[in-house]
C-alpha cells in the first residue's frame, strides 16, 4: 500500500540517520552497508574489503533485528523532524527536470502494478503518518520472510557460511 511504502522510506531514514556514526568510521576503513526496503521484503546490502566485514555484519544486523526501537524516534518532535526530510524530498519532485519525471515515471512501469504509487500518494501518506505507525511497521518488517545470501569476492565457502549465519 502507498502507506508502506511511505513507512519503508521513513524507516531507511530512520535508519541510515541512527547508524550514520558507524557507518562513518566503518566507511573510513572500507566498509559499506544499505538497509532498502523493497516491495517483497528487505534488502541488506555489505560491502568492503576489510577483515572486520563480519564484525560490521554482526553489528548492523545486530542492531536490526535486536535494537528496533533504538533505531526510531523517541519523540513526536524528533519524528516530525524525519517526516519534514522525507516531506521535503517527495515535494522536490514538482520542480525536478523532465528526464528525471520520464526516468521516474519508467521506473514505476517496471515495479509490478500493486506495487506502483504516485508520487502524489506518497505525499499523502506521509502527512497522515504518527509515531506509533512507524514504530508498528519497524517491528513488523523483520518477523517474517525468508532470508537469500549472494556472496561474492575471495571468501571460501566455510567464510561465506559464518556470514550468511550472522
Amino acid at each position: 500500500s502507498p502507506k508502506n511504502a511511505a513507512l519503508a522510506s521513513m524507516y531507511e531514514l530512520c535508519v541510515s540517520d541512527r547508524l550514520g556514526e558507524y557507518a562513518y568510521d566503518a566507511g573510513l576503513a572500507g566498509l559499506l552497508y544499505e538497509v532498502k526496503v523493497m516491495p517483497r521484503g528487505v534488502r541488506l546490502t555489505f560491502g568492503g574489503y576489510n577483515d572486520k566485514l563480519k564484525n560490521f555484519i554482526e553489528y548492523v544486523s545486530k542492531k536490526l533485528s535486536k535494537d528496533v526501537r533504538k533505531l526510531l524516534p523517541r519523540t513526536d518532535q524528533e519524528f516530525d523532524r524525519y517526516k519534514d526530510q522525507v516531506m521535503r524530498g517527495l515535494s522536490a519532485f514538482d520542480v525536478k527536470q523532465p528526464y528525471f519525471h520520464a526516468s521516474y515515471y519508467a521506473q514505476l512501469l517496471v515495479q509490478p502494478r500493486k506495487f506502483q504509487y504516485t508520487n502524489r500518494e506518497l505525499r499523502d501518506e506521509t502527512r497522515a503518518l504518527l509515531l506509533p505507525d512507524l514504530v508498528a511497521y519497524a517491528e513488523n518488517v523483520w518477523k517474517n520472510g525468508k532470508g537469500e545470501a549472494l556472496i561474492q569476492g575471495n571468501l571460501n565457502e566455510k567464510e561465506a557460511a559464518g556470514l550468511v549465519d550472522v
